[in-house]
């Protein structure tokens, strides 16, 4: 028997199978380097949005700090320092339980949010002029990261296959 033509083929098949296997990695390769370049852009945007965040945050308690340093250096009348500083919080945020404060990013064809819902604290009376400037001022009850709806565009879907009956 003649094992030339066999041995020929063998290596065919071998490298045929050698072939697809490195297609195999070098798609994994390049859609793994793919998204792992859409995660760094999704958390520098993300890190970018958060320090706006940080930002109004630190802005927002310099504007309630300001409002304390107010009452304790002109009180109002006959009013309670707490009741004071709850006029003055609900006259520039409506509602002092519940401020609303809301960042965005313009990320191209979509926003990208961070929504904080913020508790105000009203120090007790009884507090001396300098516990009742160092007392914390707010809470923040709920930190959400949103982005709008987006829909894929132009996708053609083809007909579903549905086997004969």
């Amino acid at each position: 028997m003649n094992n030339k033509g066999a041995t020929s083929v063998l290596i065919i098949m071998m490298m045929v199978v050698l072939m697809v296997f490195g297609l195999t990695i070098l798609t994994a390769t390049l859609s793994s380097e793919t998204l792992s370049d859409k995660k760094i852009d999704w958390l520098e945007e993300y890190y970018v949005l958060e320090a706006d965040a940080a930002v109004a945050l630190s802005n927002f308690d310099e504007a309630l700090q300001g409002l304390k340093e107010l009452v304790v250096e002109s009180p109002k009348g006959d009013m309670t320092r707490s009741n004071y500083y709850k006029e003055l919080i609900n006259d520039q945020y409506e509602d002092f339980q519940h401020v609303f404060i809301s960042v965005s990013k313009d990320q191209g064809d979509y926003q990208k949010y961070i929504d904080m819902d913020i508790t105000c604290y009203i120090p007790s009376d009884t507090l001396s002029d300098e516990a009742f400037l160092t007392s914390n001022n707010f809470e923040i009850n709920q930190y959400l990261q949103t982005q709008d709806l987006f829909e894929y565009k132009d996708i053609e879907f083809g007909v579903p296959y549905a086997p004969e009956q």
